[in-house]
């Protein structure tokens, strides 16, 4: 807990740009999802490169290409019902090419592992940019490209019970952490942690009802609930992202926190679960 001033230091200004972000502008809104989809998709590439078989000439044409597509794919599928309303649904099957690229960039550059190498790059759109278009897609009417900044603040309650999660899932189990929770990939987490976390998820849930209203009581305390179990999933899965690449942390960027990827990677595999429960709790409606 050594470095706890220094996070919360960096937190502080990070949730003012980010409540910025989300309350000014839909294009503020919109800025900010895509420079946390660019970080993040940056040094995803950057970790699975130690996975590819690579001269630094196609290195560097791999990861243009790679971010490139990524940020096209990101605004498309993000942006497509108010920018370009004659698409329409159809905006969708404007990234089959940009994917199908991948194959033909691994092909021209003659790989010596293009399949692994091009599913690699594949998998951080999946990752990645699928799951953060959706937190963009979500405030748009499918009708007429209206901006719903009601919608906005359903992402911004995510962030904040994925913060609640976070923090106090670090400070359960650094003070009464004893049994490891996932041990071969992130030592460091402990299910006193993670009780901690979903308690603090949930109590936080049912603050949010009082303040936002896309869900009643139970389904904000259900969000954190959904927040809480995903987060960690996601959590552990960019553990492993980082094991696998033999580093501590994605990125520098944020001291005390990391890299981008160490600070979304929870908000990055909440969303569409929760996405789909707001799609479920619409329809029973």
């Amino acid at each position: 807990m050594h470095d706890l001033p220094r996070r919360a230091v960096t937190a502080i200004v990070f949730v003012a740009f980010v409540l910025s972000g989300l309350m000014i502008h839909e294009y503020g809104f919109l800025l900010l999802m895509l420079v946390i989809h660019t970080g993040c998709l940056w040094e995803y590439y950057r970790l699975v490169s130690s996975q590819q078989e690579y001269s630094a000439a196609q290195r560097r044409i791999s990861t243009i290409y790679s971010i490139t597509a990524g940020t096209i794919i990101f605004y498309l599928l993000a942006t497509g019902f108010r920018f370009l309303p004659y698409v329409n649904e159809y905006i969708y099957f404007f990234t089959i090419p940009l994917l199908l690229g991948f194959l033909v960039v691994e092909m021209l550059m003659k790989s010596t592992f293009p399949l692994r190498n091009a599913g690699l790059n594949v998998l951080g759109i999946l990752y990645i940019t699928f799951p953060l278009s959706m937190g963009v897609f979500f405030p748009y009417a499918h009708e007429k490209g209206a901006w719903f900044p009601e919608r906005s603040g359903l992402m911004l309650g995510i962030m904040l019970l994925v913060w609640a999660n976070d923090t106090m899932a670090y400070f359960t189990g650094s003070l009464i952490g004893r049994n490891k929770l996932f041990p071969s990939v992130s030592p460091g987490k402990t299910w006193e942690g993670f009780a901690g976390g979903l308690g603090s998820a949930i109590l936080s849930g049912w603050l949010l009802s009082q303040f936002f209203h896309q869900f009643n009581t139970l389904g904000w305390m259900t969000v954190g609930a959904i927040v809480a179990v995903t987060g960690t999933l996601g959590d552990l899965v960019e553990s492993m992202i980082k094991r696998n690449a033999g580093v501590k942390d994605s990125g520098t960027i944020l001291p005390g926190h990391g890299g981008f990827l160490d600070r979304f990677d929870a908000f990055i595999f909440c969303i569409p679960f929760v996405f789909v429960f707001y799609m479920i709790v619409l329809l029973l409606k």
